[in-house]
């Protein structure tokens, strides 16, 4: 994803769709941290509806045009112009458009953005108003240097998804079979590094057949949400007994391992890990606190 922003012979927008619990944030939290490392990150919005500071396409303005102020002293002198010029001081009674004016528009023509910057948008789908989205898409992309943009949203929400030359958008969907291959092989290394913690104290025998079974059934119950088998592997660490929960809940087991088992107690449990159940490292692996 960041190769792909930061190619100066890509598209001017790479645009990640997904459901909810996909990762999405995630994603946007490591290709802004990536970024910034290069120093090419110019800004970062993450949306969200029920903070009234993320919630309005405004406050993003607003947001960006100050994290731009932050880094390029020659943007801050022209938007602080700009914002006089205007006379702007409440973003309730002016319009989108003017707000794009006074904070973007006004300030790059005065101080084109240096070449190759990034601004990072996070769940799009989160915007109360986020049907102005295109207006704000169409002045990054009218800019005399275009800066350009990552941008994270859910596949319904009121994207251009006619016209998408005009804009430069290159789409992503986390529901693609790429992520199913990425998921299977995470889930893969994680079972793979289980089993072998297990095996190394001669607990459970690390067959293969153990994890490539384990790997397609936990892999399908993820159904393409990397977070749920993020939290059901990404912190397994071997088996410690004391972290452990008292009983397992028998209905996720029902869910992940596609069949009933009844496990009274951890003391249970832990026996038939020690018995090199297969079965028994499923449990272990779902019983741990998420």
């Amino acid at each position: 994803m960041v190769s792909l922003v930061t190619d100066e012979r890509g598209k001017n927008i790479v645009w990640l769709l997904g459901e909810a619990g996909t990762g999405k944030s995630v994603i946007a939290g490591c290709v802004a941290n990536a970024l910034a490392e290069k120093g090419v990150l110019a800004a970062s919005f993450f949306c969200q509806h029920t903070n009234k500071l993320r919630d309005s396409v405004a406050s993003m303005i607003q947001t960006l045009g100050y994290e731009l102020a932050s880094k390029d002293p020659g943007y801050r002198k022209a938007l602080i112009k700009s914002l006089q010029d205007s006379k702007f001081r409440d973003s309730t009674i002016v319009s989108i458009r003017q707000q794009l004016e006074y904070f973007f528009i006004n300030p790059f023509n005065a101080c084109p953005a240096p070449p190759g910057c990034v601004i990072v948008l996070d769940a799009l789908d989160e915007l109360l108003d986020h049907k102005s989205v295109e207006e704000v898409l169409r002045v990054f992309k009218s800019l005399k240097t275009p800066i350009k943009l990552f941008i994270t949203s859910r596949p319904d929400v009121a994207i251009p998804r006619t016209g998408t030359n005009d804009f430069g958008i290159e789409y992503f969907d986390v529901e693609s079979e790429k992520n199913h291959e990425d998921i299977r092989l995470f889930t893969h290394d994680r079972v793979a590094e289980l089993v072998g913690s297990l095996a190394s104290e001669d607990r459970i025998d690390a067959d293969a057949n153990i994890i490539a079974n384990l790997v397609t059934k936990l892999s399908k119950a993820a159904d393409g949400l990397f977070i749920w088998i993020t939290l059901v592997l990404g912190n397994v660490h071997g088996v410690d007994r004391h972290l452990m929960k008292e009983e397992v809940t028998t209905e996720v087991i029902e869910d992940v391992w596609g069949e009933s088992v009844s496990i009274e107690s951890t003391k249970e449990l832990v026996l038939r890990l020690e018995a090199g159940s297969v079965n028994g490292l499923a449990l272990v692996v779902l019983s741990r606190p998420l």
